[in-house]
């Protein structure tokens, strides 16, 4: 989409190298670094004190021998911090997350301080295991009712949106939060049964050594840390290749994974990288075949990178790769040539006319959305019926395969309507939402050649649809 994926990539790619700076998926590397210097300083200050390690050790291997234990404690440090934030996701960010791993982190640090047996996690690994299974689905149900409850919104037609709106008619009754609490509790049970269910499965039934396995757990490590960048730059180098979907994927990521294994073989198993990573040096493998992908790799990137195709050679930015005249044929059809300059100070040429239509694929905000209608001298379009939803619903998904910003009334913003058959929920009050849910819902098309509108969070950024005065 951008007038550049080479560049825009190996921008996107280095503000993600770094902790803290971009975060990405090294986000916690500077946590363990803390992490680990809290850990050493105490155990610095329990050598120079009276402190019972026998005792502590003792508790340490009962917490993690005994089943019942090992749930009632992890079910307790999860719910407490359920109480605390209300998180429903993992708090990957924000001030919380500092103690909250931190917690994890000394209870996996108790698994090796006191030399548990592990395989006590043998003993009902199956029913573990099938208990969490279950309760997966049920978290999902609670999920899905408290959202329709508290965002008025509904799943797509079908079983599970019978399913969730029969049961939010029977929940709907219960005190407020409730619903989320209940929901809070299936989660951390589903949790605590799947890790110490599945952990005793593996050690039931893979608990052989196997060297390949023990060379690719080696290699994991350096893998994590350098597969993202490729996993940026090498896709943008497959746009010109004459291949499906499904076969550039493929190919990304066989890609991507012979440059991290044979980097790893050549450039880290048997040097400091690898003794810092893994703790020690390990003799190569195949190191000929590991200098091989590496060098070869290394020669694919920077001839892509060379010669990566100009704007003219490059498939279409639309769906399937296809200019909106095919896509489009039985419309008046006609591509914006000029720029026009967004109110975010950006650019965009990707607005094609359509009839009394103008549909852009640049992604906005809600609000940015109008501004930049008014800067193609036109006005955010309305969709106020079926007939007129229908038609540019096919349109955006015709030409975008996308979601994109619509009104479904002139506007005037406390009310947006939602499908006919959503019994409760078929109006919406937004600044009710807001304070409810934290944010307001828009309208967008929904996909395909439908006659209904979209419930979208306002912050989102999606492409757009103009009306031509």
């Amino acid at each position: 989409f951008a007038p550049d994926p080479m560049v825009t990539t190996l921008a996107h790619a280095m503000d993600h190298l770094l902790p803290e700076a971009g975060d990405g998926h090294l986000w916690f590397l500077g946590y363990l670094c803390r992490y680990t210097v809290i850990v050493v300083g105490l155990l610095l200050l329990f050598e120079r004190l009276p402190f019972p390690r026998k005792a502590m050790a003792h508790a340490f291997k009962t917490l993690w021998r005994s089943s019942s234990l090992f749930f009632l404690v992890g079910f307790a440090l999860n719910m407490a911090w359920f109480l605390y934030t209300g998180w429903d996701e993992i708090p990957i960010k924000g001030r919380d997350r500092l103690p909250y791993y931190f917690v994890w982190y000394v209870m996996g640090w108790t698994v090796y301080a006191s030399r548990v047996n592990l395989m006590t996690f043998r003993r009902h690994a199956w029913t573990w295991t099938a208990l969490g299974i279950m309760l997966v689905p049920l978290r999902h149900l609670l999920h899905l009712t408290s959202d329709a409850l508290e965002a008025r919104r509904l799943p797509e037609p079908g079983l599970l949106r019978s399913l969730v709106r029969t049961f939010a008619e029977v929940v709907q009754p219960l005190p407020e939060g409730t619903l989320w609490t209940f929901h809070a509790v299936t989660a951390i049970a589903a949790l605590l049964l799947l890790m110490r269910g599945v952990t005793g499965l593996f050690l039931r039934y893979a608990n052989t050594e196997s060297p390949r396995w023990r060379y690719l757990s080696d290699a994991s490590y350096w893998v994590y840390l350098i597969h993202l960048p490729l996993t940026m730059v090498i896709p943008t180098l497959l746009v010109g290749w004459p291949l499906s979907m499904w076969g550039k994927y493929v190919t990304g990521v066989v890609l991507v994974s012979l440059l991290c294994l044979g980097s790893y073989e050549s450039l880290v198993r048997t040097t400091f990288i690898g003794r810092f990573l893994n703790g020690r040096r390990y003799p190569a493998r195949a190191p000929k075949v590991g200098w091989a992908v590496t060098l070869g790799g290394t020669a694919f990137l920077l001839a892509g990178m060379m010669n990566y195709p100009s704007i003219e050679d490059r498939p279409q930015r639309w769906h399937r790769g296809l200019t909106p005249p095919v896509l489009l044929a039985k419309h008046d059809v006609d591509i914006l040539q000029w720029p026009y300059t967004l109110p975010t100070g950006e650019t965009t040429e990707r607005c094609v006319g359509v009839d009394v239509h103008i549909i852009c694929a640049d992604p906005v905000d809600f609000d940015t959305w109008k501004a930049s209608c008014q800067a193609m001298s036109s006005s955010p379009a309305v969709a106020p019926d079926a007939d007129a939803r229908r038609m540019v619903n096919s349109l955006a998904w015709s030409l975008l395969n996308e979601r994109v910003w619509i009104l479904d009334a002139p506007p005037e913003p406390d009310q947006i309507l939602v499908p006919d058959d959503a019994g409760p929920w078929a109006a919406l009050n937004i600044s009710s939402l807001r304070r409810s849910a934290g944010e307001s819902p828009c309208v967008t098309t929904r996909l395909g050649r439908s006659s209904r509108l979209d419930a979208h969070l306002c912050a989102d950024t999606l492409g757009y649809v103009c009306e031509r005065p």
